[in-house]
């Protein structure tokens, strides 16, 4: 699968994913708490990324946030989750969009965040009733 392909992927996987959040309903209610922080990579700020919060009760919503400036602030259902980052940018390079002629091209897109935190994540976290901040410095 090429690059753009498998980043194409990672990232609809994270907005398909954050597409549930306050999807609990009236039957339902997940209690929440407000995570914020920064997302650094090599002590560099992320500018533009999206980070998402998966439940491991298999229960509770997935939310996520839009990272910009290296910021986010999410509601994020309490209990324990995994953590998924990711930051995409252009190579230069164009490609057709699909296997047609009269295709339209568009830039071919790479991850920067390493797999580790996102696709096959390491990263978790207890999230508690209190307001937390909690920042992220990863490595290459």
């Amino acid at each position: 699968m090429q690059t753009w392909r498998k980043t194409s992927v990672a990232v609809t996987v994270l907005f398909v994913g954050s597409a549930g959040v306050g999807c609990g309903g009236a039957d339902k209610p997940f209690k929440t708490a407000r995570l914020a922080g920064t997302v650094k990579i090599d002590g560099e700020s992320i500018e533009n990324g999206t980070i998402s919060f998966v439940p491991e009760d298999g229960q509770s919503p997935t939310t996520g946030a839009v990272i910009q400036g290296g910021k986010y602030a999410v509601e994020v259902p309490l209990g324990r989750t995994k953590i998924l980052i990711s930051a995409v940018r252009g190579t230069g390079r164009m490609q057709k969009a699909y296997d047609t002629p009269d295709s339209p091209t568009m830039e071919i897109t790479e991850e920067v965040i390493p797999a580790r935190y996102n696709v096959a994540t390491t990263l978790e976290h207890d999230v508690t009733e209190k307001k937390s901040d909690l920042d992220f410095d990863l490595n290459r």
